[in-house]
């Protein structure tokens, strides 16, 4: 490949990164993002960084018109591109680690031959390594500008962002013009932007701030309406038909969200037509590394005369870091159509507090990893097991975790059967956790009168669920060093049980699917929804289902819910399955075996004609912590891989168990690869029978 030239404007470039005059990496917001400042003769705008194949022809200008907004646009013009090769502008930022972040901008593509024009985020550490990114390709000519854009959560170890618009080489004697005009970034926050829909500047029909999705192949029509309204002069329009069964037509943002806090999610929806389809207001939670922590969602399944209003109570689970809220229409047939109105949409936070429930022993559902804490040493205790803590301060800090978030209404001190006072605990405070910070729920000082065999007990005006709880105490009755505890005792109740998140397809035959999980501590039943309607309730122990009567090759959706008291959990994330006669397993040729004792790994499967994939299977060694833990699973279209499935923090792998993965996928391809990774060591080496391909 050819060496990259470097064109640096106005601002230099160190290790891949733009400092600015006063050597700090980047700023905190992408700089001229209308490109309206040019003041050298590199023909690229101030603030932007450019990079150009050496050996390519043309280069970069800053134009005049086309225009998209304001008076100037910059424009790119290569040609005689080698294969891989790129030409691109670029800038970095401060970032939020763990926010999500949306880029977009305008362009106008006048050609490409053999080229995909690119926007990209990438993301670096404090050290400048690359720790993700994600890219959007356009591949045909536009008439006019159009938006594009590109979303990612931001790793919680990145600091900075890269932002790049260019023109990648997808052959040898590739060539592309197009021009870019306002660059936009922005981040998430706490509450909708452009809730009522207000704002529109006539870019694809939907309300600045909103994103419109809808399925492959539908026909779809979404539009800013004057009318009907619920107020002001705008509302939002959503239409589609030719819907493939589970279909989709929507609009969404995305808002930040605090762990264990209560929303109240709330729009007016004018459904106007149902033809097999429903409306729904529709919230799914993640983590800062976008892992899908469970989903709530309000439906509406009959025409509505005029305006109603819609409200979703819910509340953010544990490591919670965003949510996205949908307004959406979703077919339950095959070609399916629908048409409704959105408007008047918010969010709304508020304190949760739990419904009372009697009083119970929490002690034995303490989580394995609750630890004591012990100046500079850390150790693990058991529950109720007689502790001689060490000290190197004059402080000790036992820390319990709850699986299931519980309302600790007392809480118990035993000293250690051979009462030595000086090595009992004084003074003390008793604090839970939210997520964000310690709340003290208790202080206890002058401590004195122990007594062997006497546990003293300690009733707490607290009614707030927390996910962690310690007890830190701050002085003994005399002993630095040393702390005897013979076990604390928590009571309470539990709040509404964690979602459960490691939910898999586990088996499957003829017209049967079978699905596994994790079972917690504090769940009194398990509910299995099928394509969103409950089809069964299991007691709190369960932790398997197999559902019958189902229709071969048809792909069903799956989420399970636990309930308790205090009411019912998120529901899971979506797990799909499809059962079938007789295992129709493929036969592709495997061109790529393991590369390596290395972390990562990549299988790839050739076949003599296009072949639909529908489903892969997997089941490892019996070294479940060298078993894969992310991957993709994609297939290549002559030109890029596509990405047909993409799963992460799989940690559940019972030995000899093999899981089912199910593909919404319509294309048939000649060639499919498998991208795996572990966070121990190496990836475990998988026998060609492990992994199955399943199709037509």
């Amino acid at each position: 490949m050819a060496r990259r030239n470097k064109i640096v404007c106005g601002l230099a470039l160190v290790a891949g990164f733009v400092l600015t005059q006063s050597g700090m990496a980047g700023a905190d917001t992408l700089q001229n993002t209308g490109f309206e400042t040019y003041t050298n003769t590199m023909g690229i705008a101030d603030q932007w960084v450019g990079y150009q194949p050496s050996t390519a022809s043309g280069g970069y200008q800053v134009v005049g018109a086309p225009v998209y907004e304001g008076m100037q646009a910059q424009r790119f013009a290569f040609g005689n591109m080698g294969m891989l090769e790129k030409s691109h502008i670029e800038q970095l930022f401060n970032i939020e680690p763990g926010a999500e972040y949306e880029v977009s901008g305008y362009f106008n593509i006048e050609s490409l031959n053999r080229s995909y024009m690119q926007l990209m985020i990438e993301y670096f550490d404090a050290e400048g390594n690359l720790v993700d990114s994600n890219v959007t390709n356009q591949v045909q000519r536009t008439n006019g500008y159009i938006r594009f854009q590109n979303i990612k959560v931001a790793n919680t170890q990145a600091v900075y962002c890269r932002v790049s618009v260019g023109l990648l080489a997808t052959a040898d004697g590739a060539s592309g013009a197009f021009t870019v005009d306002q660059i936009a970034l922005h981040k998430a926050g706490d509450v909708l932007v452009n809730a009522g829909f207000e704002d529109y500047h006539g870019m694809y029909d939907v309300a600045d701030s909103w994103r419109f999705g809808y399925s492959p192949g539908s026909t779809h029509s979404q539009k800013v309406v004057t009318s009907p309204v619920a107020s002001g002069t705008l509302a939002q329009k959503v239409s589609a038909s030719g819907l493939p069964y589970w279909g989709y037509a929507h609009v969404m943002q995305v808002v930040t969200a605090h762990p264990g806090e209560s929303y109240t999610v709330t729009g007016k929806f004018n459904v106007a037509e149902l033809n097999g389809s429903k409306v729904q207001l529709y919230i799914d939670y993640y983590d800062a590394n976008y892992k899908h922590l469970g989903s709530d969602y309000i439906d509406k399944r009959s025409v509505t005369d005029g305006y109603v209003q819609v409200t979703n109570k819910t509340r953010a689970p544990k490591n919670c870091a965003f949510f996205q809220v949908w307004a959406l229409l979703r077919s339950t047939v095959n070609n399916g159509s629908g048409t409704f109105y959105v408007d008047d949409l918010s969010v709304t936070s508020d304190t949760y507090i739990p419904p009372e429930q009697p009083v119970v022993d929490l002690t034995q559902t303490i989580s394995d990893t609750s630890t004591a804490k012990l100046g500079s040493n850390n150790r693990q205790i058991g529950n109720s097991a007689n502790s001689n803590l060490v000290s190197t301060d004059g402080t000790w800090t036992s820390v319990y975790d709850f699986e299931t978030p519980s309302v600790v209404r007392e809480y118990a001190i035993a000293p250690s059967l051979g009462v030595d006072l000086s090595r009992e605990a004084k003074n003390w405070t008793f604090e839970g956790f939210d997520g964000q910070s310690w709340t003290v729920l208790d202080t206890q000082s002058e401590v004195t009168d122990w007594t062997a065999d006497t546990a003293k007990t300690f009733t707490l005006d607290n009614k707030q669920a927390y996910w962690q709880y310690r007890l830190n105490v701050t002085a003994n009755n005399g002993d630095t060093r040393y702390l005897d505890l013979d076990g604390v005792s928590l009571n309470g109740y539990f709040d509404r049980p964690n979602t459960p998140l490691d939910v898999w397809n586990s088996d499957k035959g003829d017209g049967t699917v079978t699905l596994s999980w994790s079972p917690s501590n504090g769940v009194t039943s398990y509910r299995v929804y099928q394509d969103e309607q409950l089809v069964q309730t299991l007691p709190g122990d369960a932790s398997t289902v197999t559902l019958t009567g189902l229709t071969n090759d048809r792909v069903y959706h799956y989420n399970v819910s636990a309930v308790n008291g205090a009411g019912e959990s998120l529901k899971s994330p979506e797990v799909d399955a499809m059962p079938y006669s007789s295992a129709q397993s493929l036969d592709p040729i495997v061109t790529n075996d393991w590369q390596g004792n290395a972390p990562t790994a990549t299988i790839t499967y050739d076949f003599t004609k296009p072949t639909r994939v529908r489903e892969y299977t997997m089941k490892p060694g019996l070294n479940s912590k060298q078993a894969p833990k992310n991957w993709t699973f994609e297939g290549f279209d002559g030109l890029q891989w596509v990405e047909l499935d993409k799963q992460s923090d799989i940690t559940q792998w019972p030995s000899k168990h093999r899981r089912y993965f199910t593909l919404d996928n319509s294309q048939s391809y000649l060639k499919y690869r498998l991208k795996l990774s572990t966070d121990y060591g190496m990836v475990a080496p998988l026998k060609k029978n492990d992994i199955q391909l399943i199709g037509n």
